[in-house]
């Protein structure tokens, strides 16, 4: 996203829904998700749950700030060494070796920690840090952060990780935190990104509720529901897009992304839009067919997900026809596992028939061969 190269300027950026959603971002104002409670409790508890809602937190708050092992040193290369240490505004990271010390605060904690979770902080003047290391949370290890993997260091400063222009072409930074936060994000006049609401709240998806919320008040009748915008209304290419505004449809740069590189599996709208079960469905398949917008994926529940294949891959089908292999396994066969690192795995949701996948970490992703 292009950003304004006017130092200490303050300016905004709006929420991914405005990427497609027809509500016009000036038409209403954010509100929260505290008040979209009042009238949606349920809805409410569930999300408050999820990885979205958790995706942004400064790091002294972050609900695994406990299990982080900082006491111990943490390697970079072979030539750097990282120790950390809590401090009241977050980690404080210090990189040594050859003879060379750099210290840097890391503020904010992007990552629920259903897998991961990395560290931004302020640097002097207008850029922000991406740290070297984050933490993975079933090894319970700090490892070389996503898309750091082909720096090697030859200085402490190189090692602690990639800065950022707050006003770069590319607004990657300011990007994170859009996609990270809800309703607008904005940078203060000492260089600060403010985001609206942390992690990814109601309105990211549904639009401004201010008018809703005024308009159930007054018990405006139609006015209600056309106050607000639901992604359940979009087509499903409409709605693979939308998700695809934070979920990577394109790179930020907005060119298409490498899809052999298999940190990229990650990014699922461009994977599943190029599967023959999205585009032979007519419609039917869409990023909500698998997933309930308001919880996590259910990681630990294969057996949800092959339900859902099966539902429509049915012996008496002629569109999707049933698998001739197994009824049993649908995913890990359709759906594998790719292994872009040896702490972090993402099913590819390019559907199709794979060739036998080997189980061991690599930069590179094979598409199916359908």
């Amino acid at each position: 996203m292009d950003v304004p190269a006017v130092a200490g300027c303050k300016f905004a950026i709006a929420a991914g829904v405005a990427l497609l959603l027809p509500v016009a971002v000036g038409a209403a104002d954010y509100i929260t998700a505290a008040e979209c409670k009042n009238c949606h409790p349920s809805e409410y508890a569930t999300q408050s749950r999820s990885a979205h809602a958790l995706a942004l937190s400064p790091t002294i708050k972050h609900r695994l700030l406990g299990e982080l092992p900082v006491s111990k040193a943490w390697n970079r290369t072979p030539d750097f060494s990282c120790s950390f240490e809590v401090t009241p505004k977050g980690l404080r990271a210090q990189i040594d070796g050859q003879n060379q010390h750099q210290e840097a605060g890391l503020e904010w904690a992007f990552g629920a920690g259903s897998q991961g979770i990395t560290f931004v902080g302020k640097r002097p003047g207008e850029a922000y840090l991406e740290f070297s290391l984050s933490f993975y949370t079933r090894s319970k290890v700090f490892g070389v952060t996503p898309g750091h993997e082909r720096i090697q260091p030859v200085s402490a400063v190189q090692a602690l990780g990639i800065p950022f222009a707050i006003y770069s072409g590319g607004g990657e930074m300011l990007e994170c935190f859009r996609c990270h936060s809800t309703g607008e994000v904005s940078v203060a006049p000492d260089d600060s990104i403010e985001p609206g609401e942390l992690g990814v709240r109601c309105e990211d998806c549904h639009g401004p509720g201010s008018e809703h919320r005024d308009a159930a008040m007054r018990g405006a009748g139609a006015k209600i529901r056309s106050s607000i915008e639901s992604p359940g209304r979009l087509s499903a290419a409409e709605l693979n897009r939308f998700c695809g505004g934070c979920h990577r449809f394109m790179a930020p740069n907005r060119t298409q992304i490498d899809l052999t590189f298999a940190w990229n599996v990650r990014h699922q709208p461009p994977y599943l839009e190029r599967s023959a079960c999205f585009r032979k469905s007519a419609g039917r398949l869409s990023c909500l067919t698998c997933h309930s917008p308001h919880e996590s994926a259910r990681r630990n529940d294969p057996a949800f997900y092959n339900r859902k294949c099966t539902g429509c891959h049915t012996s008496s089908s002629q569109d999707a026809p049933s698998c001739k292999v197994s009824q049993g396994d649908c995913i890990d066969c359709h759906m594998p596992r790719v292994r872009p690192s040896e702490y972090m795995q993402f099913r590819s949701h390019w559907i199709g028939i794979y060739s036998p996948q080997a189980d061991s970490p690599s930069l590179r992703f094979t598409p199916p061969r359908s």
